[in-house]
């Protein structure tokens, strides 16, 4: 009886062994048994073989698609980038929540316009700055570093006059606040939400035409299509020669919303324009990421709630998915592409 207890013994450590060799020759060879997690989260520990405040990057292909303000619960399916408009006290849980998720999204540290106009309606860049302050504590870079965020939208609409009391956002205040940004976090690129050829156009507000500016701390610009700026073919190819001339990124995009030609049948809640169909956002939306060399792509906007498109329910047509879907192949397959420079 001994004898046959220790043969048993004797055939299950073999046994063990031999598993154990399977599964090292196996991982070795990159055909580990152990399924990875689809969607990588922050570790609940820390890693000891990291320093601290390292960011780990998080695997991401292709360049972010996606509309500002994107319901969490659209993360990571078709979309994978947006606009966050973030607070100092949500910022950490909105940014970890994108992360987990393997999302890219633009930051907005300083809400409205309201928020930072004077009672003239023109731009206050000391209100701007102290609203910027408020998030001197928060660890912004963490997320730049691991790729959550792409950059620091530092403003929107600087030269439409209509948005400014008839003034607009000259250079040299656009590349201070981009100077500032990098005061506190020094490797989060900086972005303007207004067409790279805007900036040129209205260089001279202060006196320096173009070619005479140069940029010293802007990094991106942001060209947004819609049909009133004429053949989706030129304005790519223009906005992409402008973006080059001033040495800045570009990120492109398309007023889904109210850009249209009216050929979709679909309204804007904005009286006398007209949503993009289908078809349109496959045809400009394809030729903006194909004939530029754009770092990211957006469509203005989702229906935030309490705005004027809350019920507007464009995003959730079946034909609009699709087409959607369409162009966030294209987008996943095109090289990707820092919004630095």
């Amino acid at each position: 009886m001994a004898a046959l207890i220790a043969l048993a013994a004797i055939a299950v450590a073999a046994s063990a062994l031999l598993t154990y060799g399977e599964v090292s020759a196996s991982s070795s060879a990159g055909e580990s048994p152990i399924t990875e997690p689809s969607v990588l989260t922050p570790p609940t520990t820390p890693d000891q073989s990291t320093p601290p405040g390292t960011a780990t990057p998080v695997a991401r292909s292709g360049i972010p698609l996606g509309p500002p303000k994107l319901p969490e619960e659209l993360y990571g399916q078709v979309y994978t980038g947006t606009k966050l408009a973030i607070t100092p006290e949500s910022a950490i849980a909105d940014l970890s929540a994108a992360r987990s998720r393997s999302m890219r999204v633009f930051v907005i540290l300083v809400g409205a316009q309201r928020h930072y106009k004077n009672p003239d309606g023109t731009f206050d860049i000391d209100r701007w700055k102290a609203l910027v302050d408020e998030f001197r504590e928060v660890p912004l870079e963490e997320f730049v570093g691991d790729g959550t965020i792409v950059a620091h939208q530092l403003v929107s609409e600087a030269k439409a006059r209509s948005q400014w009391s008839g003034t607009i956002i000259s250079n040299n205040v656009l590349d201070e606040m981009a100077r500032y940004s990098k005061e506190l976090w020094p490797t989060m690129p900086t972005v303007l939400r207004t067409d790279p050829s805007d900036l040129e156009e209205h260089a001279a507000a202060f006196e320096t035409p173009w070619p005479g500016w140069k940029w010293q701390h802007l990094d991106a610009a942001s060209a947004r299509y819609l049909v009133r700026k004429g053949s989706v073919e030129d304005f790519a190819a223009n906005e992409q020669a402008s973006a080059r001339r001033q040495q800045l990124a570009l990120v492109v995009g398309l007023n889904v919303l109210s850009g249209g030609d009216g050929s979709s049948g679909i309204p804007s809640p904005r009286r006398g324009l007209w949503a993009m169909s289908p078809d349109e956002l496959r045809r400009y939306g394809s030729t903006m990421l194909r004939r530029t060399k754009a770092c990211a792509f957006e469509m203005w906007r989702y229906e935030t709630p309490g705005s004027a498109f809350e019920d507007f329910r464009y995003f959730r047509r079946p034909e609009i998915v699709e087409a959607v879907r369409e162009l966030a192949a294209i987008a996943a397959a095109s090289p990707s592409r820092p919004c630095g420079r």
